[in-house]
């Protein structure tokens, strides 16, 4: 089963050196949103966040927690690319990597199986780099080696298909030579039937002719004049 969790940055950011700006008081009441599950009011104080202080990701993290609580996974991708874009530090980048590859992961539950191999494949990536970042995570590790599995099995079901249809599609054509055989022999059958009783309606048609002309020459013979005899009584 995949391990539905995913790096949250939101109630963890280090606030100490914002010294309660404008953007901390944003970022704060954002995450006492986030965290009544008031995700629509957290994702404008971030926003608003971001506007103050474009420089600093973690707003950008927390906007790709919101959206991925409100099942936006497009909007939290990219708010999570951003971050292993532009942050420096290692553990926030393996955090959005590692987020990343649930996104891709997540989405490959649902999808037909090629597509289903390309995310898994896409979220394998994105694990891999989130260990490079950090080798001890625990969470990735996991969901990395469960991603891997998931693969190989979507995998072996695409190869058994492809061996199912290519053996239906020969036992198509057996049956389909076997009926287009039927078909010829049948053909030819009806030809040879056909060529009997065109010979018997020929043989029947000479027989009737023969018939008709003994009977006109048996009429012309008939109508012949005869001779007429005398009776010699001498």
């Amino acid at each position: 089963m995949l391990r539905t969790y995913i790096y949250i940055i939101c109630v963890f950011c280090a606030m100490a050196s914002l010294a309660q700006t404008p953007e901390w008081k944003l970022m704060h009441q954002g995450n006492r949103y986030f965290r009544s599950g008031k995700f629509d009011q957290a994702e404008k104080c971030y926003l608003a966040a971001k506007q103050k202080n474009p420089g600093d990701v973690r707003a950008s993290f927390n906007l790709g927690d919101t959206y991925l609580a409100k099942s936006d996974a497009d909007a939290a991708r990219k708010q999570y690319q951003e971050v292993v874009q532009r942050e420096q530090g290692k553990t926030v980048r393996a955090m959005a990597y590692h987020n990343l590859g649930f996104i891709s992961q997540t989405a490959a539950l649902s999808a037909d199986e090629a597509q289903k191999q390309q995310l898994l494949r896409e979220a394998i990536g994105y694990y891999k780099s989130a260990l490079r970042l950090n080798p001890s995570d625990g969470n990735t590790r996991y969901n990395l080696a469960l991603c891997q599995k998931q693969l190989r099995n979507s995998e072996d079901n695409s190869q058994d298909t492809s061996q199912q249809g290519q053996q239906q599609q020969q036992q198509e054509e057996q049956q389909k030579n076997s009926q287009q055989k039927q078909n010829e022999s049948g053909q030819q059958e009806a030809a040879k039937s056909d060529s009997r009783q065109e010979e018997q309606q020929t043989q029947q048609l000479l027989n009737l002719a023969r018939q008709a002309e003994q009977r006109a020459r048996q009429k012309v013979n008939e109508a012949q004049p005869r001779r007429a005899t005398l009776d010699k009584n001498w």
